[in-house]
């Protein structure tokens, strides 16, 4: 729960609800720019923990050239996730928990997890 008493997915379905889909923002030029030094082939499976509206993926499909089934998303807020849905098209979105992932183990060559774990509840 936030100071107001909401669960962090109820929040950011807000905010994407107003705000709609954002631009890249600095931080995640920077990890593009270190995805990209790592030369990760486009058909390896990266997936983005936290993918918010897409923004990092869909810059991954196109300046770094990732193939979009290789791309993976996952976000707790159902209105975020449906705006990476339509930001990345063939890329694979789930809305869940970070904390509960429906995923398999060994699957992705490459985590991003930026600018979530801020929002993780303590416990």
């Amino acid at each position: 729960m936030n100071h107001r008493g909401q669960t962090a997915r109820h929040w950011y379905d807000k905010h994407y609800a107003t705000f709609g889909p954002s631009p890249l923002m600095p931080w995640g030029r920077k990890i593009l720019h270190h995805f990209i030094a790592l030369r990760v082939p486009p058909e390896a499976h990266v997936i983005d923990l936290g993918c918010g509206d897409g923004a990092l993926l869909a810059a991954l499909r196109t300046v770094a050239g990732h193939h979009p089934g290789s791309l993976w998303g996952i976000e707790q807020s159902r209105i975020a996730a449906s705006q990476a849905i339509a930001r990345c098209p063939g890329s694979n979105i789930i809305v869940g928990d970070l904390l509960a992932l429906p995923l398999r183990y060994g699957v992705y060559r490459v985590a991003i997890l930026a600018e979530v774990i801020e929002h993780l509840n303590d416990q």
